[in-house]
């Protein structure tokens, strides 16, 4: 039987993750890992099996965090109105906050390797997808209970959410002020109060 290995997995995923993040998938190599993790290359290769393996654990970790702050924030938000309103101006906050305008790693990740690697570009579509679900149900409960108009098509409404989302992080990397991002914001918000009854 082998040796235990001796270091938190955890901790080993969050500094990998900051690698990934700056860097990216590709540019990201073994010796970048070897160093940002304190790891040798065999220990990495036992616990992950490949930089491809590590970086889908990492994909994993970060997009379970995103979308549980989707589900607390507006999948079970009471009214949904202020939900969406404060889930996306934190979203602002994290953005304009990152002196390294980082953007998402998962929006990241897409953008860098769709068509490039299939199973990674799997893996995230899913996540995206399941935050836009964490959205929709959000958006068809409150029009349940009669806080958007009947008439709401919550599933083009999530749809809509999700596109803001992708746009915000996208131009959080060009290093826009916390002011344009708001404003964006505040605009988007319009379009979703016009469904409220």
């Amino acid at each position: 039987m082998g040796r235990p290995l001796a270091f938190d997995r955890n901790v080993v995923l969050e500094q990998v993750t900051n690698l990934f993040w700056r860097q990216g998938y590709q540019a990201s190599s073994i010796s970048n890992l070897v160093e940002a993790s304190g790891l040798q290359p065999g220990s990495i290769y036992n616990a992950f099996d490949s930089k491809q393996g590590l970086f889908l654990e990492v994909l994993e970790q970060y997009g379970r965090n995103s979308l549980e702050r989707a589900e607390r924030m507006v999948g079970q938000a009471v009214p949904v109105i202020p939900g969406i309103e404060a889930f996306f101006e934190h979203l602002v906050g994290l953005s304009s906050d990152d002196p390294d305008a980082r953007g998402c790693l998962l929006i990241n990740t897409l953008l860098e390797l769709s068509g490039q690697d299939s199973v990674i570009e799997a893996r995230v579509l899913d996540m995206l997808a399941r935050i836009e679900g964490a959205i929709h149900h959000g958006l068809l409960q409150a029009r349940k209970r009669g806080e958007l108009k009947p008439a709401c098509n919550t599933e083009q409404l999530a749809r809509y959410l999700m596109m803001s989302l992708w746009g915000m992080r996208v131009m959080s990397r060009t290093r826009r002020s916390r002011e344009e991002l708001q404003s964006s914001i505040d605009l988007m918000m319009r379009v979703v109060r016009a469904e409220a009854v």
